[in-house]
């Protein structure tokens, strides 16, 4: 009878931490950070402008090169071009000596050839929310980055909230069962 006993106790209900742990794995899933990147090219000394969108896992804080592919939307004008590799070149320097910048390189094909424009941004406007002017012009280029986080929506927030309420209130009654 006592073995009975202990096995009761041992049985305690795990369906609620389960669920409650599930809800946090999904819960977490969506808290992710992408970060959108929305740049146009006003002016270049080489012909072409345009724009592109690209949606990253988070803030670029490395170089990157970004097929055409991979890009959300991007379009070159005029209309005989097509866009080629986009760039982001962090904290780089577009002469020895001078000040460190955050460049955006904007590619665009044209028959077999490719051109790429840079544009030149205050240093740290990879990694912030805003939306920005180029600061250098080079060859009269002039464009805008604009940079926003995708916070989560309050949806996922109150199913996290939920999912620690459920594991707390699991882990308590197995506490105290």
């Amino acid at each position: 009878m006592a073995d009975e006993g202990r096995q009761g106790a041992e049985r305690t209900p795990k369906g609620p931490l389960l669920l409650g742990l599930f809800a946090l794995l999904a819960a977490s899933t969506s808290f992710a950070s992408p970060v959108v990147y929305d740049f146009s090219a006003l002016s270049a000394f080489i012909g072409f402008v345009g724009s592109f969108t690209y949606t990253g896992p988070g803030y670029v804080t490395t170089n990157i090169e970004l097929p055409a592919a991979v890009l959300d939307s991007c379009m070159v004008l005029p209309s005989s071009a097509v866009c080629a590799d986009m760039e982001f070149f962090v904290d780089s320097s577009p002469l020895e000596g001078s000040d460190n910048h955050d460049v955006v390189g904007f590619g665009a094909a044209s028959g077999d050839l490719i051109f790429t424009s840079f544009y030149y941004f205050p240093n740290g406007t990879f990694g912030a929310p805003g939306s920005y002017a180029t600061e250098v012009f080079v060859g009269q280029q002039d464009g805008r980055l604009t940079v926003r986080s995708l916070a989560p929506e309050p949806a996922s927030a109150a199913l996290l909230a939920i999912a620690v309420v459920g594991c707390l209130a699991a882990v308590r009654r197995r506490v105290a069962g």
